[in-house]
């Protein structure tokens, strides 16, 4: 059995590294978790913005994590241009190859927006766009 160092030196997906995409309906939402997972403020929060964002970090300890932020309101997009959804996550997916170790969905807690704002709604269209429908 190889020891995590040694697992470290050969994978370069290890623990060293972190790739996360944000997905939901709040840019400010979003780029406050990114800047917060990030430990500095490098998203913009004064705007929304219409195409994915990537910023990248070094925590103390050495470990690189790469955040891609989603355009605001990619979720209705899917209703009114579905191409522009596949368009918008291929993007993302090339910010973080070979792609992301994780999607995070940043939801308002009070959120009352219908099914399109809830987990539902973005894994449905994270499914039918992203992984195929498996």
């Amino acid at each position: 059995m190889a020891s995590s160092t040694q697992r470290q030196k050969g994978d370069s997906c290890g623990p060293q590294e972190r790739r996360i995409v944000l997905l939901g309906r709040d840019w400010l939402e979003k780029s406050l978790t990114g800047n917060t997972i990030l430990g500095r403020q490098l998203f913009d929060i004064r705007r929304d913005v219409e195409m994915c964002v990537r910023r990248q970090g070094v925590h103390d300890d050495g470990r690189r994590v790469t955040v891609v932020n989603t355009p605001g309101r990619w979720i209705h997009y899917s209703v009114q241009d579905p191409a522009l959804v596949d368009r918008n996550l291929a993007d993302c997916m090339a910010m973080c190859p070979p792609g992301p170790h994780a999607f995070l969905m940043v939801i308002h807690i009070s959120s009352h927006k219908g099914r399109e704002w809830t987990v539902e709604g973005p894994l449905e269209l994270l499914n039918d766009t992203y992984l195929g429908g498996r």
